[in-house]
């Protein structure tokens, strides 16, 4: 379509998960009606020459960046989730990787997409209006949202919720949201950690919550809510996936989403 953005795409994640993430690299580049210039995908420094080598064969390799955790956020976050959390230090640290990516990112939009999820439809996700998509979904985990209640005025008591495991964002809102914590994701790590319970198992998000909520409230005019319509299916599901039964799927969902926690048989 004319005159949409373009945008970017970041992924997290780790060698391990590479049979998966090839097909939600793929899907990812294949469901964006709107141009992609840039594939980030954040790997620990040990893991970035083996992911090169095993995503180098996709036609679309040259607008992939592969970069290691390292390079985008500094020693003293890492250590400070390791003081804090070290039990939740993988999920909490992906967290800022991904914020931290778009909060320097100069493009009009970046999606996320987490490494576990497949799209299966073609989505404008951003129009030249600045209009974006978002989805609400059924979990409301109200640890998320006290936290951003007690940060800033603006966050109401929410309404939905919108964890769908990909979103747009946009760098711009998402620079003016860290405003509250003087334009710094480490500040806001630090209050988070403050606020929160060292017994909650997820005690914040600053990853999908806190531009959504915002998004909804600040910018309203921007939002077309689509349904999420995300399948949750177990790993042991994958091989069969990835014969090509997403294409059946697709009819009825917009994702599907191969959660470690998900080992349910269906």
């Amino acid at each position: 379509m004319e005159n949409l953005p373009t945008i970017e795409v970041v992924f997290v994640a780790k060698s391990e998960d590479l049979l998966l993430l090839k097909k939600v690299i793929i899907a990812a580049y294949n469901c964006s009606v709107n141009k992609i210039t840039k594939i980030c995908l954040i790997v620990p420094f040990s893991e970035v020459t083996f992911c090169q080598d095993a995503l180098k064969h996709l036609e679309f390799f040259d607008i992939i960046n592969i970069v290691s955790e390292e390079l985008i956020v500094s020693t003293s976050v890492i250590e400070l989730i390791r003081k804090e959390r070290p039990d939740r230090f993988g999920w909490i640290l992906q967290q800022v990787l991904v914020s931290e990516f778009i909060l320097n990112s100069d493009s009009s939009g970046v999606l996320i997409v987490d490494s576990d999820t497949v799209l299966l439809r073609p989505k404008v996700w951003l129009d030249k209006f600045g209009r974006q998509l978002l989805m609400p979904t059924q979990e409301m985990h109200m640890p998320y949202y006290d936290f951003l209640r007690e940060s800033s005025s603006i966050y109401p008591f929410p309404q939905s919720s919108y964890v769908s495991h990909h979103m747009l964002v946009q760098p711009v809102i998402l620079r003016e949201i860290l405003e509250v914590w003087a334009g710094q994701l480490e500040l806001a790590l630090k209050k988070a950690f403050e606020f929160s319970s060292p017994e909650e198992n997820s005690p914040f998000d600053l990853k999908y919550e806190i531009y959504a909520q915002y998004l909804l409230v600040k910018y309203p005019e921007l939002v077309e809510l689509n349904k999420w319509s995300n399948l949750s299916l177990p790993r042991k599901k994958l091989e069969e996936f990835l014969d090509g039964h997403e294409k059946a799927l697709s009819k009825s969902y917009n994702s599907v989403s191969f959660h470690h926690w998900n080992l349910d048989s269906i």
